[in-house]
């Protein structure tokens, strides 16, 4: 571990045809496709490299997103107020993920709520890692804070 160092992608040392290539090797390997949406550089989008005495040995990129989850629904609700209410919630909260500069939006569907992934799609999400399983890691302390006024 001591001798594994980290770098910044760049593309001036061809990163993204080496990239691209082990990309390209793990999709035939594995049948399954790797997303770059954002490509490996770009606005709110960063990639590193680790290497070994001077061998690039892995990447991983980082985008900025919001994650809208957990959907809160009142027990006696319409299921109309609720689909509506949805599509207004996913609208407004994406639209300020992207003025603080998120690229990407995920959220969260349980796999027996089919009614309520179909909704999701025709907001214009799609599956993404597929076979994988999606992972947290808090970056800020959790707790129940005070709500704060933000302006």
């Amino acid at each position: 571990m001591k001798d594994v160092r980290v770098r910044p992608y760049d593309p001036g040392r061809q990163d993204r045809q080496r990239l691209d290539e082990w990309k390209k090797k793990h999709e035939e390997r594995e049948g399954i496709s790797l997303e770059t949406p954002h490509g490996y550089r770009n606005l709110n989008t960063e990639t590193a490299i680790a290497t070994n005495a001077g061998k690039d040995v892995c990447s991983l990129t980082a985008r900025y997103v919001i994650s809208l989850d957990p959907l809160l629904i009142a027990p006696d609700a319409n299921p109309q107020e609720v689909l509506q209410g949805l599509f207004k919630l996913e609208a407004l909260l994406s639209y300020i993920g992207q003025t603080q500069g998120a690229v990407e939006a995920y959220i969260a569907v349980p796999n027996h709520m089919t009614e309520y992934q179909s909704l999701v799609r025709r907001c214009g999400y799609v599956i993404t890692a597929e076979n994988c399983t999606v992972f947290r890691r808090p970056l800020l302390p959790e707790g129940n804070p005070e709500d704060k006024q933000v302006s």
